[in-house]
């Protein structure tokens, strides 16, 4: 089967060629490999043409600036694979995650529509933090991996650790929202949720590189205010998308509760104006009453945040 590998690319020139590199040399060789350059202006765009010079599964694509989620859905537009993969530019994989996830779906008779697998995180200098520990999981549904998932308090949200069956993420018209940051957030768990078939693997790993100046890791106030106002919106998303799909009440608690808990965690960064109007808008759309009291944990989750929004800030 062919697996088609999308990676949007911005001013990563220092780490491309890393990138690239791992996927070049995959044990698994089925492979086309779309590079997005979304309107980079540093030297990335040569190391491209570098790989599609010597390798005729590398294919370079140049478009305008419209952030990470037009790159990847104009990447998927291209894609041509039995399943789509995706890999962010500053980041690279173990050789042999391609091998291990066709190897999952080799062992099933039926064809899964997702196929998750574990990240590593590391430094810029390729110094451990962390990794998962997910369980091999073989053939389940979408809202019974998310339960496990959740339970092991493994994050579930980011596209790059999920193989995805192109036929099942074209029949349900699935996009990244164009514009917005927290992207994955606002899509990936309801697509898990609408999907029937889903593996999980465990024996390789997406290693996530934690740099200075990445989205999730800037600092910039301008970039914490649009960060928390994108997933405010993203929490009304899910207000309405969770009442249209047919999903157990366990699984609208669990999504519920995961998107409450990121509109909440980082409000007490603001300062003091923009935290009253935020604090307004978490109190309307009563976000705090989604952090459900259903374990010690939550119990302890739900008291730190009303102490954090109600006391301390």
């Amino acid at each position: 089967m062919k697996i088609s590998v999308i990676i949007p690319v911005y001013n990563v020139e220092k780490y491309i060629k890393k990138c690239l590199e791992t996927v070049k040399e995959q044990t698994y060789k089925d492979i086309e490999v779309i590079i997005v350059n979304d309107g980079t202006k540093d030297n990335s765009q040569n190391i491209i043409n570098e790989f599609v010079k010597k390798d005729s599964r590398f294919k370079s694509f140049i478009k305008e600036n419209g952030g990470l989620s037009d790159a990847r859905n104009y990447g998927t537009q291209k894609a041509t694979g039995d399943y789509i993969i995706y890999l962010d530019s500053d980041d690279f994989w173990d050789l042999d995650l391609l091998e291990r996830l066709v190897e999952q779906i080799d062992s099933n008779k039926e064809i899964p529509d997702l196929i998750y697998f574990p990240k590593r995180i590391i430094t810029e200098n390729e110094k451990f933090i962390k990794q998962e520990n997910v369980p091999n999981i073989s053939m389940e549904t979408g809202e019974n991996v998310i339960s496990i998932l959740r339970n092991l308090h493994i994050t579930f949200e980011t596209a790059w650790c999920y193989l995805i069956n192109r036929e099942f993420w074209n029949k349900n018209s699935f996009q990244f929202e164009k514009g917005k940051l927290h992207e994955d957030i606002g899509i990936m768990p309801i697509v898990l949720v609408q999907a029937q078939k889903v593996s999980v693997v465990n024996n390789s790993f997406y290693n996530y590189v934690q740099r200075e100046g990445s989205i999730t890791n800037n600092t910039n106030y301008q970039n914490l205010l649009k960060r928390l106002n994108d997933l405010l919106y993203f929490y009304d998303v899910y207000q309405e998308k969770l009442t249209k799909l047919n999903v157990r009440n366990k699984t609208k608690k669990i999504l519920e509760e995961y998107i409450a808990s990121g509109v909440l965690q980082k409000a007490c960064f603001l300062k003091e104006k923009e935290f009253k109007e935020y604090k307004e808008k978490i109190k309307n759309r009563k976000v705090l009453s989604k952090i459900y009291c259903t374990s010690f944990r939550s119990i302890i989750k739900r008291i730190y945040y009303i102490l954090k929004l109600y006391l301390l800030c």
